[in-house]
């Protein structure tokens, strides 16, 4: 990585980790509270629409839970476990794991539709909080890695 980079991560990585949060005598740092919001977030865009289908003026839309939003609220749950346990490899990895559920439900899924599936607002949360705990668990990860 380059070292101009490297040294921004780092600057990152401290402030996140160093600020310490209470919560009814529970301390988290800003960085497991910005994973555990995204876990809220993912929940919440799991029930909101997330593709809809439009043909000879009828419209259908589904959520995530109709698919693999199960699957993934397990992923994110095991992300949040890591995080809080300070395990980082394995917490990437789930959140990679997530991540990759979760583009491949939202593009991937309906590529023999022609065209027909679009994304809707919870397609596209889901994917926006799928990279905001992927990089803060990368960021961890990498922080601690250097040290």
């Amino acid at each position: 990585m380059n070292e101009k980079w490297g040294s921004y991560v780092d600057e990152l990585a401290e402030k996140l980790e160093n600020q310490n949060i209470n919560m009814k005598g529970y301390q988290f740092t800003l960085l497991q509270v910005i994973v555990f919001a995204g876990a809220i977030v993912q929940l919440i865009a799991s029930l909101l629409p997330m593709i809809s289908v439009e043909i000879f003026g009828y419209s259908a839309s589904a959520n995530f839970f109709e698919g693999d939003g199960f699957i993934a609220l397990g992923l994110v749950i095991a992300t949040c476990v890591c995080v809080y346990l300070n395990k980082r490899p394995i917490a990437m990895g789930i959140a990679i794991a997530n991540a990759c559920l979760i583009v491949y439900d939202c593009f991937l899924g309906g590529a023999e539709t022609y065209g027909l599936v679009k994304l809707s607002i919870g397609g596209y949360l889901l994917i926006l909080t799928a990279l905001v705990i992927v990089a803060a668990c990368v960021i961890s990860f990498m922080h601690h890695k250097n040290k």
